[in-house]
C-alpha cells in the first residue's frame, strides 16, 4: 500500500498516508516517532527539525511531510519548509501551486506571510521552494535564512524543513547548523552504507545535532499481508 516510487510523480497526495488513513499501521510509526521526538528534550522541545538523506529517492520528502501531519495531527502549529530547490517535492503531496515560496522570500520578492499557505490540514501551513534561482546554497546561506527560520519558531510550534540530500550537496550541511534537530532517513536494502556514512560525516562537520535515523520502506509480513513501515532510531555518536 505504501512505498516509495523511484518514477517521480507530479501529484504525491495519495503518499500522504497520515491524512488519508490515520488508523493504518504506517500512520501509527508515524505516532511513534512523534512520541519519541516529544522525550527527546522535554526541557527544551526541538522548535525546528530538518529532514534529509544520503541521497536522491529515498523518501525523505514524504517521511516529513507525513511526520509534519502527524505532528499537526496532535494539535501543534507546524511549518512545512521545502528547501530543496533543486528537487521540490513538497507541493505534490498537497496539491499547490509552487510559484512563489522560500526562495522569493529569501531574495526579497515576497513577505513571510505571502509565501505561507495553508494546506488541507488543520494546523499544517506550507511554504513551497518557489522560484528556482541560480545560488541556492548562497540563499541558503545568508542571514536572512537565519531570520526566516527565527520568525517561523516564533509562530510555530514546529517548524519542519525538508533539505537536500547530505552526501551530495552543501546545501543541507549550511541549514543543519541552523536547527534544532536533524533526521536522516535511509531506504531499506537500497541506501550504501558508504554513501550513509558520508551524509553522517558531512552533518557531523557542520556539527548538526543528528536526533536520529529512520529506516523507510522496510517491508514487514504479518498475517499474510505485507506493508511498509517506518523504523525509528534514536541516534547514538
Amino acid at each position: 500500500m505504501f512505498s516509495n516510487k523511484k518514477k517521480v510523480k507530479q501529484d504525491r497526495s495519495e503518499d500522504l498516508i497520515t491524512y488519508r488513513y490515520p488508523q493504518s499501521i504506517v500512520s501509527e510509526s508515524f505516532r511513534s516517532i512523534r512520541t519519541n521526538l516529544s522525550f527527546m528534550s522535554p526541557d527544551k522541545p526541538l522548535k525546528s527539525i530538518m529532514v534529509t538523506s544520503s541521497g536522491v529517492s529515498e523518501g525523505k520528502s514524504l517521511f516529513i511531510c507525513n511526520l509534519s501531519v502527524s505532528l499537526a495531527q496532535n494539535g501543534e502549529k507546524v511549518l512545512l519548509i521545502d528547501s530543496d530547490t533543486r528537487r521540490p517535492m513538497v507541493h505534490r503531496f498537497f496539491r499547490l501551486t509552487n510559484h512563489t515560496g522560500l526562495n522569493d522570500l529569501l531574495t526579497g520578492k515576497e513577505e513571510f506571510a505571502e509565501v505561507v499557505e495553508s494546506s488541507k490540514v488543520e494546523n499544517l501551513d506550507v511554504m513551497t521552494t518557489g522560484s528556482i534561482p541560480p545560488n541556492p546554497l548562497e540563499l541558503i546561506s545568508s542571514k536572512k535564512m537565519d531570520s526566516v527560520l527565527k520568525e517561523a519558531t516564533e509562530k510555530y510550534d514546529k517548524v519542519m524543513v525538508d533539505a537536500p540530500p547530505a552526501a551530495m550537496l552543501a546545501d543541507a550541511s549550511v541549514l543543519a547548523n541552523k536547527v534544532d534537530g536533524v533526521i536522516i532517513v535511509a531506504e531499506s536494502e537500497e541506501t550504501k552504507r558508504d554513501i550513509l556514512k558520508k551524509a553522517v560525516d558531512n552533518l557531523k562537520k557542520a556539527q548538526a545535532n543528528i536526533i536520529g535515523s529512520v529506516l523507510n520502506n522496510h517491508s514487514l509480513k504479518r498475517s499474510g499481508y505485507y506493508y511498509s513501515q517506518y523504523d525509528y532510531y534514536a541516534y547514538k555518536d
